[in-house]
């Protein structure tokens, strides 16, 4: 009955023995909790708790070992109450000792730990020698006791919420500096720049190891950063501060002084103790969602739907690589054409143009790899709406390309000014070939020359089969002289034409437009070599390009429509 009599005593006890005291009277308190010496086995522990004089929630923890041959050594643990987890203490019992095992909160690293005065590397769990199970359960109450006034300490210490953007990246510059990891100095070096979309953050770092330099340049947009879920990385000895991008999308660029560039999906800190990591984690949770709103209030501002084409056209798009320069340039209107002019540090320089019209694309987007940047262009549906031109040549049709880009943040502004300028062009009405028979008839005739069949080249024409009817059309393919050749006359009424069903063909190099009658009758008059072939129910007829493709199907469209009414 006595063990039981004397833990109900503890009980009661223990509760008034921190009313009302400071953070150092608790702490004293913990250290005469503390048993001084305490016997394993033939071994001796003595054990001392002493907290730091600038910092009472700094504690330093000693406990020595003497064996009995007397040999001593030392282990010193120093440590936040804050930075425990006080509902996973453990106590556990041995053959020969009791131990009070104290883990830290979200099981970082954070205990700095010595042996013999030699640095070792951060721990996970403080170790606490108990006499007995009441000298154990003392123990885990006094300090459990710290961590509510050590916490509030820790905030106040903290609160950088009275700073503004400026200030908090004022103090980001100021607070970053070398750091020692191990045998080595790391050079760290932070700056700020002031951007069309916002604050970015680059961070120099620099290194000297057996005379050989290596520097890494790396940078990112504050907005762009998940402050909220910023954490600390502890790796033996070593202390980072890792500050994820939003979504882990690899928008934070680092480039080496060998020109190798990676993107990544967090920004990483160093620092030499635990407690300046502390204070860059929570700058950064204060930092990061007024750098975010900056980001998307600026990049708002840029452009309007009127001046966004233009805008793009002058955006400096160029990459540099170890294999070589990409310069893009993009002319035209609502039919864009991206030219990108290759110049690899071996062999030839080579030209790509993408032809597309922006009405036709449904989405652009940034694409990150680790190591490269791009943005992709894709279509509606899928079709085969963009004309892909090499060195000058027609090579094929396709329903998305890529564009390479060197920065994050020029891809953004690309993105907003091509959302604008999708829209606006979506908007405008096509240009217009007439609306009466007799003025599309006469530009559908324009429209007659050379052009690409799936066969191989042909002559093309358009007319009236009378002169004077605009509703009935006249359409000629004469094959070039060869194999296959000849001529294809088609004659319809174009009241027999369903608009609806206007549509363009691509199939390889060859670009057209495929149309049918209305029920699909057997209504079109075919004629091979001026000898009647028969009827059709449907047609196509080719285009030189994309932008006469489109021309070509507003006009049958439209007159077609015109004759029906």
């Amino acid at each position: 009955m006595k063990p039981i009599y004397n833990l109900a005593l503890l009980i009661f006890i223990l509760p008034l023995s921190g009313n009302g005291q400071t953070i150092e009277g608790l702490t004293d308190t913990l250290g005469l909790a503390i048993p001084q010496k305490v016997m394993v086995g033939s071994d001796t522990y003595f054990q001392t708790l002493e907290a730091d004089d600038e910092n009472p929630c700094r504690l330093h923890l000693s406990i020595t070992k003497t064996d009995s041959r007397g040999r001593m050594s030392n282990q010193d643990f120093y440590f936040k109450p804050s930075d425990l987890n006080m509902d996973g203490i453990e106590i556990k019992t041995g053959r020969k000792d009791i131990q009070v095992l104290v883990p830290v909160k979200e099981n970082v690293a954070l205990v700095e730990y010595y042996e013999d005065q030699v640095p070792g590397d951060y721990r996970r769990v403080l170790p606490f020698l108990a006499a007995d199970a009441t000298s154990a359960a003392r123990i885990k109450y006094q300090l459990s006791k710290l961590h509510d006034p050590c916490q509030e300490r820790y905030e106040s210490k903290h609160d950088y919420s009275q700073l503004d953007l400026d200030q908090l990246l004022d103090w980001l510059v100021e607070n970053t500096g070398d750091v020692i990891e191990a045998d080595k100095t790391i050079g760290q070096e932070m700056s700020r720049e002031v951007l069309q979309t916002g604050e970015r953050l680059k961070l120099n770092l620099s290194l000297e190891n057996r005379g050989v330099k290596y520097r890494e340049f790396v940078q990112v947009n504050a907005g762009d950063l998940d402050g909220e879920k910023a954490r600390l990385d502890i790796q033996g000895r070593e202390v980072k501060v890792v500050v994820p991008v939003v979504a882990r999308q690899r928008y934070v660029r680092s480039e080496t002084s060998d020109k190798r560039v990676r993107y990544n999906q967090s920004f990483n800190v160093r620092a030499n103790t635990i407690d300046d990591a502390q204070a860059f984690l929570e700058v950064f949770r204060e930092l990061t969602p007024k750098a975010k709103s900056l980001m998307e209030e600026r990049l708002e501002a840029v452009g309007t739907p009127e001046t966004a084409l233009s805008l793009l056209q002058v955006l400096p798009l160029r990459t540099e690589t170890e294999n070589g320069t990409t310069r893009i340039r993009l002319n035209g209107d609502c039919l864009t054409s991206w030219k990108l002019e290759r110049k690899p540090k071996k062999g030839d320089a080579e030209t790509v143009t993408y032809n597309v019209y922006l009405q036709d694309v449904e989405k652009a987007e940034m694409i990150v790899n680790t190591s490269s940047l791009e943005i992709m262009f894709e279509t509606l549906n899928r079709e085969k709406y963009v004309e892909v031109v090499e060195n000058g040549a027609r090579s094929s049709f396709t329903n998305k390309f890529n564009l390479p880009v060197d920065d994050v943040e020029t891809a953004k502004v690309m993105l907003h000014l091509l959302d604008m300028a999708i829209e606006s062009c979506r908007s405008l009405p096509p240009d217009s070939a007439g609306d009466q028979p007799n003025e599309l008839m006469a530009y559908l005739s324009k429209l007659s020359g050379k052009v690409e069949g799936q066969r191989g080249p042909l002559q093309q024409s358009f007319g009236a089969v009378e002169e004077g009817n605009n509703c009935q059309l006249r359409i000629k393919h004469k094959t070039e002289a060869g194999r296959g050749s000849g001529e294809m006359v088609y004659e319809l009424a174009m009241s027999d034409i369903d608009p609806e069903s206007v549509r363009l063909y691509i199939s390889g190099k060859s670009i057209g437009i495929d149309l049918n009658t209305n029920r699909r009758e057997t209504l079109i008059t075919a004629i091979e070599d001026g000898e009647p072939k028969g009827f059709e129910s449907s047609l196509r007829i080719w285009a030189k390009d994309l932008e006469e493709a489109r021309m070509l199907a507003y006009a049958i469209q439209s007159l077609a429509v015109a004759c029906y009414e």
